[in-house]
């Protein structure tokens, strides 16, 4: 398989579909995301994991990790590397927004369970679409198959964050405060 990565423009028209859904129907979003990658080609579900893991990698920042720890409750590891899989889910448009800005969250607020962003494993769908096809596959691999992308750096970008310092991020962030004037 090459190491080519999939156009931005073709990724981001995947994620449409998914990103129309309301943000807490994680397994109609699931379904949507899984009959998607199924009409692709194997070298296309390559294509697609490439940017799909850039991408992830991207929006591996404090601000952001700050921004979902507070508003989802709590934030572990995990459950930020599943964030941000919710996070590309929401689609282009907010994706960058709140990339470069995590404020702008609150133009994409999470409502009813805050959790919900913390359960997103789309990162590993098209390796599971992949194998699925030929049983004799295995997640091993997949992984010998991808060209080494594994972009996400050992720490976060920027500095991390004080978990307790509530007037700090009501100043850095003050659309997610008002929003959230109950979590503050």
């Amino acid at each position: 398989m090459s190491s080519v990565e999939m156009s931005e423009d073709r990724f981001w028209k995947i994620i449409e579909p998914v990103s129309k859904v309301k943000h807490h129907k994680i397994s109609k979003q699931e379904r949507i995301m899984k009959k998607a990658l199924s009409k692709l080609s194997d070298q296309e579900l390559f294509e697609f994991a490439i940017t799909y893991d850039r991408l992830h990698s991207e929006a591996e920042k404090w601000n952001l990790w700050e921004v979902a720890y507070h508003t989802c409750g709590g934030c572990s590891d995990d459950g930020f590397n599943y964030f941000r899989n919710w996070l590309i889910g929401r689609g282009r448009g907010a994706f960058y927004a709140i990339l470069s800005n995590p404020d702008n969250l609150a133009d994409y607020p999470i409502k009813g369970d805050p959790s919900a962003p913390q359960c997103v494993e789309w990162d590993v769908e098209p390796c599971s679409v992949w194998e699925r096809r030929d049983k004799s596959r295995t997640t091993d691999d997949w992984y010998n198959l991808l060209p080494d992308t594994e972009q996400n750096q050992s720490e976060p970008i920027g500095s991390p964050f004080d978990e307790d310092d509530l007037d700090g991020f009501r100043v850095r962030y003050p659309k997610l405060s008002a929003l959230y004037p109950d979590m503050f």
